[in-house]
Protein backbone atom coordinates (compact mmCIF):
# COMPACT_ATOMS: atom_id res chain seq x y z
CA UNK A 1 0.00 0.00 0.00
CA UNK A 2 1.28 3.46 -0.89
CA UNK A 3 2.53 5.48 2.06
CA UNK A 4 0.34 8.46 1.19
CA UNK A 5 -2.85 6.40 1.11
CA UNK A 6 -1.87 4.50 4.25
CA UNK A 7 -1.48 7.83 6.06
CA UNK A 8 -4.91 8.91 4.80
CA UNK A 9 -6.46 5.69 6.10
CA UNK A 10 -5.01 5.82 9.60
CA UNK A 11 -5.51 9.58 10.03
CA UNK A 12 -9.03 9.79 8.58
CA UNK A 13 -11.23 11.64 11.10
CA UNK A 14 -14.64 10.36 9.92
CA UNK A 15 -16.00 13.89 9.60
CA UNK A 16 -17.68 12.49 6.50
CA UNK A 17 -18.52 9.00 5.32
CA UNK A 18 -16.08 7.11 3.13
CA UNK A 19 -15.81 3.87 1.16
CA UNK A 20 -12.74 1.65 0.82
CA UNK A 21 -12.15 0.05 -2.59
CA UNK A 22 -9.70 -2.88 -2.70
CA UNK A 23 -8.48 -4.84 -5.70
CA UNK A 24 -8.60 -8.49 -4.65
CA UNK A 25 -8.21 -10.33 -7.95
CA UNK A 26 -7.09 -9.70 -11.50
CA UNK A 27 -6.52 -11.63 -14.71
CA UNK A 28 -5.06 -10.66 -18.07
CA UNK A 29 -3.87 -7.13 -18.75
CA UNK A 30 -5.03 -4.60 -16.13
CA UNK A 31 -3.70 -1.14 -15.13
CA UNK A 32 -2.35 -2.36 -11.79
CA UNK A 33 -1.41 -5.80 -10.49
CA UNK A 34 -0.22 -4.84 -7.01
CA UNK A 35 -3.61 -5.10 -5.28
CA UNK A 36 -4.08 -1.36 -4.75
CA UNK A 37 -6.58 0.43 -2.50
CA UNK A 38 -8.59 3.61 -2.97
CA UNK A 39 -10.63 5.66 -0.51
CA UNK A 40 -13.73 7.45 -1.86
CA UNK A 41 -15.14 10.25 0.29
CA UNK A 42 -18.65 11.59 0.66
CA UNK A 43 -17.69 14.90 -0.96
CA UNK A 44 -16.81 13.05 -4.18
CA UNK A 45 -13.04 13.19 -3.76
CA UNK A 46 -10.81 10.13 -3.63
CA UNK A 47 -7.47 9.13 -2.16
CA UNK A 48 -5.19 6.72 -3.97
CA UNK A 49 -5.90 5.00 -7.29
CA UNK A 50 -6.76 1.50 -8.44
CA UNK A 51 -5.69 2.15 -12.02
CA UNK A 52 -7.51 5.17 -13.36
CA UNK A 53 -9.58 5.41 -16.51
CA UNK A 54 -13.15 4.31 -17.05
CA UNK A 55 -12.80 1.35 -14.70
CA UNK A 56 -11.83 3.57 -11.78
CA UNK A 57 -14.67 5.96 -12.65
CA UNK A 58 -17.14 3.07 -12.52
CA UNK A 59 -15.75 1.92 -9.18
CA UNK A 60 -16.12 5.44 -7.77
CA UNK A 61 -19.74 5.57 -8.99
CA UNK A 62 -20.43 2.25 -7.24
CA UNK A 63 -18.76 3.59 -4.10
CA UNK A 64 -21.02 6.65 -4.12
CA UNK A 65 -24.08 4.36 -4.07
CA UNK A 66 -22.67 2.47 -1.10
CA UNK A 67 -22.33 5.73 0.80
CA UNK A 68 -26.13 5.85 0.94
CA UNK A 69 -26.91 2.13 1.28
CA UNK A 70 -24.10 1.02 3.61
CA UNK A 71 -23.86 -2.32 1.80
CA UNK A 72 -20.75 -4.12 0.55
CA UNK A 73 -20.11 -5.08 -3.07
CA UNK A 74 -17.65 -7.53 -4.59
CA UNK A 75 -17.83 -6.78 -8.31
CA UNK A 76 -15.94 -7.77 -11.44
CA UNK A 77 -14.97 -5.07 -13.92
CA UNK A 78 -14.30 -6.01 -17.54
CA UNK A 79 -11.48 -4.16 -19.29
CA UNK A 80 -11.74 -6.24 -22.45
CA UNK A 81 -13.61 -3.86 -24.74
CA UNK A 82 -11.80 -3.65 -28.07
CA UNK A 83 -13.51 -0.42 -29.21
CA UNK A 84 -11.38 2.51 -28.07
CA UNK A 85 -14.40 4.79 -28.49
CA UNK A 86 -16.61 2.60 -26.31
CA UNK A 87 -17.39 3.03 -22.65
CA UNK A 88 -15.26 0.17 -21.37
CA UNK A 89 -11.53 -0.20 -20.93
CA UNK A 90 -9.28 -1.70 -23.59
CA UNK A 91 -6.59 -3.31 -21.40
CA UNK A 92 -8.02 -6.75 -22.13
CA UNK A 93 -8.23 -8.13 -18.61
CA UNK A 94 -10.62 -8.35 -15.69
CA UNK A 95 -10.39 -7.23 -12.10
CA UNK A 96 -12.50 -7.81 -8.99
CA UNK A 97 -12.93 -4.95 -6.56
CA UNK A 98 -14.25 -5.10 -3.00
CA UNK A 99 -16.22 -1.92 -2.25
CA UNK A 100 -17.13 -1.51 1.42
CA UNK A 101 -17.96 1.23 3.94
CA UNK A 102 -14.78 2.48 5.62
CA UNK A 103 -15.35 2.07 9.36
CA UNK A 104 -13.37 2.77 12.56
CA UNK A 105 -12.84 -0.99 12.93
CA UNK A 106 -11.19 -1.18 9.50
CA UNK A 107 -9.07 1.84 10.37
CA UNK A 108 -8.01 0.18 13.63
CA UNK A 109 -6.92 -2.88 11.68
CA UNK A 110 -4.72 -0.85 9.35
CA UNK A 111 -3.23 1.03 12.28
CA UNK A 112 -2.10 -2.34 13.66
CA UNK A 113 0.05 -2.87 10.56
CA UNK A 114 2.92 -0.88 12.08
CA UNK A 115 2.83 -3.09 15.15
CA UNK A 116 2.91 -6.40 13.28
CA UNK A 117 5.65 -5.15 10.96
CA UNK A 118 7.88 -4.50 13.96
CA UNK A 119 7.89 -8.18 14.89
CA UNK A 120 10.30 -10.80 13.62
CA UNK A 121 7.72 -13.35 12.48
CA UNK A 122 6.97 -13.81 8.81
CA UNK A 123 3.44 -12.58 8.47
CA UNK A 124 0.76 -12.73 5.83
CA UNK A 125 -2.42 -10.72 5.45
CA UNK A 126 -5.47 -12.87 4.80
CA UNK A 127 -8.53 -11.13 3.34
CA UNK A 128 -11.62 -13.34 3.41
CA UNK A 129 -14.78 -12.43 1.51
CA UNK A 130 -17.89 -14.54 2.10
CA UNK A 131 -20.56 -14.31 -0.57
CA UNK A 132 -23.87 -15.34 0.96
CA UNK A 133 -27.12 -13.42 1.25
CA UNK A 134 -24.90 -10.45 1.93
CA UNK A 135 -21.19 -9.98 1.34
CA UNK A 136 -18.96 -9.85 4.41
CA UNK A 137 -15.24 -9.20 4.61
CA UNK A 138 -12.71 -9.92 7.34
CA UNK A 139 -8.95 -9.36 7.50
CA UNK A 140 -6.34 -10.90 9.77
CA UNK A 141 -2.55 -11.02 10.07
CA UNK A 142 -1.27 -14.53 10.74
CA UNK A 143 2.06 -16.30 11.21
CA UNK A 144 3.24 -19.79 12.03
CA UNK A 145 2.77 -19.03 15.72
CA UNK A 146 -0.90 -18.11 15.28
CA UNK A 147 -3.61 -20.74 15.42
CA UNK A 148 -5.22 -21.53 12.08
CA UNK A 149 -8.37 -22.91 13.68
CA UNK A 150 -10.60 -20.40 11.90
CA UNK A 151 -9.59 -21.77 8.50
CA UNK A 152 -10.13 -25.10 6.78
CA UNK A 153 -7.29 -27.39 5.74
CA UNK A 154 -7.32 -26.31 2.09
CA UNK A 155 -7.15 -22.66 3.09
CA UNK A 156 -4.24 -23.28 5.47
CA UNK A 157 -2.34 -25.13 2.73
CA UNK A 158 -2.84 -22.23 0.32
CA UNK A 159 -1.70 -19.71 2.95
CA UNK A 160 1.46 -21.63 3.76
CA UNK A 161 2.31 -22.24 0.12
CA UNK A 162 2.18 -18.50 -0.60
CA UNK A 163 4.66 -17.46 2.09
CA UNK A 164 8.00 -18.67 0.61
CA UNK A 165 7.24 -17.02 -2.75
CA UNK A 166 6.76 -13.49 -1.40
CA UNK A 167 3.92 -13.25 -3.89
CA UNK A 168 0.23 -12.60 -3.35
CA UNK A 169 -2.27 -15.25 -4.44
CA UNK A 170 -6.06 -15.34 -4.57
CA UNK A 171 -8.39 -18.33 -4.72
CA UNK A 172 -11.99 -19.44 -4.22
CA UNK A 173 -13.06 -22.16 -1.77
CA UNK A 174 -16.73 -23.08 -1.36
CA UNK A 175 -18.60 -19.80 -0.87
CA UNK A 176 -15.48 -17.90 0.19
CA UNK A 177 -12.84 -15.87 -1.62
CA UNK A 178 -9.34 -15.41 -0.18
CA UNK A 179 -6.47 -13.05 -0.93
CA UNK A 180 -3.16 -14.00 0.69
CA UNK A 181 -0.52 -11.25 0.80
CA UNK A 182 2.92 -11.65 2.43
CA UNK A 183 3.86 -8.67 4.61
CA UNK A 184 7.20 -7.52 3.23
CA UNK A 185 9.35 -4.97 5.02
CA UNK A 186 9.43 -1.54 3.41
CA UNK A 187 12.81 -1.07 1.65
CA UNK A 188 15.09 1.69 2.91
CA UNK A 189 17.23 3.63 0.43
CA UNK A 190 20.51 4.92 1.88
CA UNK A 191 21.88 8.04 0.16
CA UNK A 192 25.37 9.29 1.01
CA UNK A 193 25.70 12.97 0.24
CA UNK A 194 23.01 15.65 0.54
CA UNK A 195 24.07 17.82 -2.37
CA UNK A 196 21.82 18.69 -5.29
CA UNK A 197 22.09 15.17 -6.75
CA UNK A 198 21.41 13.42 -3.44
CA UNK A 199 18.49 15.74 -2.73
CA UNK A 200 16.93 15.04 -6.13
CA UNK A 201 17.36 11.28 -5.69
CA UNK A 202 15.77 11.47 -2.23
CA UNK A 203 12.79 13.41 -3.56
CA UNK A 204 12.31 10.94 -6.41
CA UNK A 205 12.57 7.99 -4.01
CA UNK A 206 9.97 9.55 -1.73
CA UNK A 207 7.70 10.07 -4.73
CA UNK A 208 7.72 6.32 -5.42
CA UNK A 209 7.08 5.54 -1.74
CA UNK A 210 10.58 4.42 -0.71
CA UNK A 211 11.79 5.20 2.79
CA UNK A 212 14.98 7.26 2.62
CA UNK A 213 17.98 7.85 4.90
CA UNK A 214 20.37 10.63 3.83
CA UNK A 215 23.86 10.92 5.30
CA UNK A 216 26.01 14.06 5.22
CA UNK A 217 28.21 15.77 7.84
CA UNK A 218 27.11 19.18 6.52
CA UNK A 219 24.17 20.17 8.69
CA UNK A 220 23.22 23.00 6.37
CA UNK A 221 22.59 20.40 3.64
CA UNK A 222 21.34 17.33 5.55
CA UNK A 223 18.20 18.66 7.20
CA UNK A 224 14.45 18.21 6.87
CA UNK A 225 13.99 21.60 5.25
CA UNK A 226 15.88 20.46 2.16
CA UNK A 227 15.27 16.72 1.87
Amino acid sequence: MEKGLYKDLIEFDFSQNAVLCSQLEWSGSVPRKDYPYMLVLEDGSSRGTIGGGVMEHNVIESAKKILSTGTTLFSEFDLGHSDADGEGGICGGRTKILIEPFTPDIQKFWKSLNMVRSGKDELVLVTEVLEGEKITCSRVFISEEFLFSDFGGDTIAKIKSSKPKNKAISFHLDDGFYLIQPIIAQPLLHIFGAGHVGTSVAQLASFIDLDVAVYDDRSDLANFNRI
